[in-house]
């Protein structure tokens, strides 16, 4: 029987040495694995992993995803993702304070997750996006109407992005181009667009390579970059911890009196606060617009969004709740119930208000009033999605003549 170690996410470590397993599962640098796969580390000698936290995160980028440590044997472990990880982008799985004898060391493992070959989303009836990815399962092509954009790549990483649109006579006239840089950890720090209205989106990084900074920027009358009249905007700050997640996100209303961005004086015009229980899954996200004294989580503060989230023994997101505090209280709140089958999500029913017993996810749940719906290949891959779904005709729930708002679905 397998024991299982629920670790400590965001308190940090300096390992003073580099555990090499002897194998990975998936293999380092594997451009094919499931969303879904957990990730088996075999070593040569027996490790301790009964202090170690495990920091699982979409590689470059603040985007982590709880994770559970299973002690296997003396020599081996297995890393289980709680949440499904994104499709074709790069993981990074860490391991730290894994113990040896007297030394205490990290592991890492990098990986691509599968995109599927295909995949198109249909909102009210309207096909509005259909991608296709390589045999490197990256972005290839995508038609977003009535663009067309066409993805390039060095021997890794995405360099550029061409926007199309089709002409009359059938041919494709270039309307932009998008060219990426990088910076520390591969994280994207740039992004300059050439066309009818030029721009870059840019990135500030710290020392690990986590964001904390990002805005846009467009050329002043000069019609140049980086130049006293550039004009920014969306400028948002964030406060990532020792593992990359984003605890605080500050968005940015002026620069303040001296009209300079990054400095003191800076005014912000709202905020999000997300707090994490000790595997490092959100469990309360708080959203309001700052008041006077430019400081989020504060008495003047005008707070329109609490969400909380509730999950199962196994550690799987089972739902939660939503409300706006200036026009609800949290009884009449809008629920939601995840169904899993085989651990993963086949269903999340949305209701308002708790039932007789003041209690959520309980049996006494009021009746839904929609419902998102996914299905999966033999394989867990997820094949399509079924967003917004309401009672068709026949005024019921569940039935076959449901309607749903929004479909994606992904080529096997």
């Amino acid at each position: 029987m397998h024991r299982f170690i629920w670790t400590l996410a965001g308190l940090g470590c300096t390992p003073s040495e580099r555990f090499e397993p002897r194998e990975t599962t998936p293999s380092a640098d594997s451009t094919d694995v499931l969303a879904d796969t957990a990730v088996r580390l075999t070593y040569r000698r027996a490790v301790d992993a009964s202090e170690a936290e495990v920091h699982w995160s979409t590689f470059g980028e603040n985007h982590r995803i709880p994770a559970a440590i299973e002690v296997v044997a003396d020599d081996e472990l297995r890393i289980v993702p709680l949440e499904t990880p994104r499709r074709g982008v790069t993981q990074e799985v860490r391991v730290v304070g894994l113990r040896s004898g007297n030394q205490e060391g990290v592991s890492e493992v990098r990986f691509r997750t599968r995109s599927n070959p295909r995949i198109t989303v249909v909102r009210d009836g309207e096909e509005i996006l259909r991608c296709t990815v390589d045999a490197q399962h990256r972005w290839e092509r995508c038609i977003r109407d009535p663009h067309i954009e066409y993805y390039t790549y060095d021997a890794a990483r995405l360099v550029g992005v061409e926007t199309f649109e089709p002409q009359p006579d059938g041919t494709e006239a270039r309307v932009a181009s998008s060219t990426y840089t990088y910076g520390p950890r591969e994280t994207v720090v740039q992004i300059d667009t050439e066309g009818p209205a030029p721009a870059r989106f840019a990135r500030e990084l710290d020392d690990r390579g986590f964001i904390i900074s990002e805005w846009t920027q467009a050329p002043g009358a000069d019609a140049a970059f980086d130049n006293e009249d550039d004009v920014y905007a969306d400028v948002t700050f964030r406060r990532p911890d020792p593992s990359g997640f984003d605890r605080v996100v500050r968005y940015g209303a002026d620069p303040g009196d001296d009209a300079t961005w990054w400095t003191d004086d800076d005014r912000y015009s709202r905020y999000e606060h997300t707090q994490v229980d000790a595997l490092g899954r959100p469990v309360e996200r708080r959203m309001g617009f700052i008041g006077p004294d430019n400081l989020e989580l504060t008495s003047d503060d005008d707070l329109y969004w609490v969400e909380r989230f509730f999950y199962d023994a196994e550690g799987r997101l089972a739902g939660g709740f939503v409300y706006d505090p200036r026009i609800r209280r949290e009884e009449d709140a809008f629920g939601r119930r995840a169904t899993l089958e085989d651990g993963r999500i086949v269903q999340i029913a949305y209701f308002e208000g708790t039932g007789p017993d003041g209690a959520w996810l309980t049996e006494d749940d009021p009746t839904p009033f929609q419902y998102d719906a996914f299905t999966y290949d033999a394989d867990g891959q997820r094949l399509v999605e079924r967003l917004g779904v309401e009672a068709g005709p026949d005024e019921a729930l569940f039935t076959d003549d449901d309607v749903a708002r929004e479909v994606i679905g992904y080529a096997p």
